[in-house]
C-alpha cells in the first residue's frame, strides 16, 4: 500500500488526490489534518495499480512556496504483487529426490509464472507455473549435486483495470547431496 508523509508548517487540511492517467481527472481519496505543532501527515492509498498521486492543499497565506510546492507535486506510484510465501517442500536434498517449488501472490490471480535459476551469470527459466487463485507450485526431480539459487519471477499484469508492475521473490537456495 502506498503511504505518502511530508510535513507542512501548522495545522492544515491536506488531501490525497488520484487519477489514472492526466487525460483522468483527479479524485480525493482520502483527507486528514496534518498533526498540530509538528505539521506532520501521513496518508495511505487504498487501492492497488499503478496511479498518479497528489497532495493537495489549498493555497493559504501563511504557508511557504516550497511546502506548498511539495503538497501539490504529482508522483506516480508503481504496485507490485504481494508475494505471501515462494519456498521448496525442503531445502536440503539427496541426489534424485524430488522437490517442489511453491508460490503464493495476493492478489490471487491467475498469471504465469517463471520459477528461474541462476546458472552464475544471469537467472534463466526453468518452467513457467500458471497459477490458479495465486497459487502454483512444480514438482521436479533433482539431477546434480551442490547449490543452486532459484526464484520465481511474476510479470506485470492488470488487476481491477489497473496495472501492477513485475516482481521477484527472494531467492531460494537449494541444496542437493
Amino acid at each position: 500500500m502506498l503511504t505518502v508523509s511530508g510535513a507542512v508548517g501548522g495545522q492544515h487540511l491536506v488531501a490525497l488526490q488520484a487519477r489514472d492517467s492526466a487525460s483522468k481527472p483527479w479524485v480525493t481519496l482520502t483527507s486528514k489534518y496534518g498533526e498540530p505543532g509538528a505539521g506532520n501527515f501521513r496518508l495511505q492509498a487504498p487501492s492497488p495499480g499503478t496511479r498518479q498521486y497528489r497532495l493537495y492543499l489549498p493555497a493559504r497565506k501563511d504557508l511557504d512556496s516550497a511546502a506548498l510546492a511539495y503538497a501539490t507535486g504529482v508522483t506516480t506510484s508503481l504496485t507490485r504483487q504481494s508475494i505471501g510465501y515462494a519456498k521448496f517442500s525442503a531445502n536440503v536434498v539427496t541426489l534424485g529426490q524430488s522437490v517442489t517449488a511453491s508460490l503464493y501472490i495476493a492478489p490471487g490471480t491467475g498469471i504465469r509464472t517463471t520459477l528461474q535459476r541462476w546458472n552464475g551469470k544471469a537467472w534463466v527459466g526453468v518452467k513457467d507455473i500458471v497459477l490458479a487463485k495465486g497459487r502454483g507450485s512444480y514438482t521436479f526431480k533433482t539431477t546434480a549435486r551442490g547449490t543452486t539459487a532459484y526464484r520465481f519471477f511474476v510479470p506485470s499484469t492488470t488487476y481491477g483495470g489497473r496495472a501492477i508492475t513485475w516482481t521477484t521473490s527472494a531467492s531460494l537456495p537449494l541444496v542437493v547431496r
